[in-house]
């Protein structure tokens, strides 16, 4: 492994993650534990890149979308003024149910790019979870 570009490891951990939904699952498993060295190693050397924390976001997400929400809000906390992120950490938080913060993040993407389409995913969550089961 050679993880001293850390563009070389966004190419390499992302090209993993992408394929890991082309293959049957033990190939999938494999290639998103490439995709999680390569992240990590990455992160290692550029911590804020926003191409590098997304992926471990979606990665951490696999096994634990609360988990996922609490590292992407680090990442809000630090990289604060960018609509998209705060868009990301409101259909993070509605993925695990947690509308109230869901739509205090959703306000910050007022008057973006980010905001209607957020929005839409974030109602379309809202009324799965309070629809009575079938």
């Amino acid at each position: 492994m050679y993880p001293y570009n850390y563009y070389f490891c966004i190419w390499t951990a992302e090209k993993a993650y992408y394929t890991s939904f082309e293959v049957d699952n033990k190939e999938a498993l494999r290639r998103l534990n490439i995709a999680q060295r390569w992240c990590d190693a990455g992160l290692g050397l550029n911590a804020y890149n926003s191409q590098l924390r997304r992926l471990k976001t979606h990665l951490l997400g696999k096994k634990s979308p609360s988990e996922a929400a609490d590292y992407w809000k680090k990442y809000v906390e630090w990289q604060f003024w960018e609509p998209y992120n705060h868009a990301v950490l409101a259909e993070l938080y509605a993925e695990t149910g947690a509308f109230d913060k869901a739509f205090s993040s959703l306000k910050w993407t007022m008057g973006s790019k980010y905001h209607a389409e957020t929005g839409r995913k974030i109602d379309e969550l809202w009324k799965k979870e309070t629809q009575p089961p079938d």
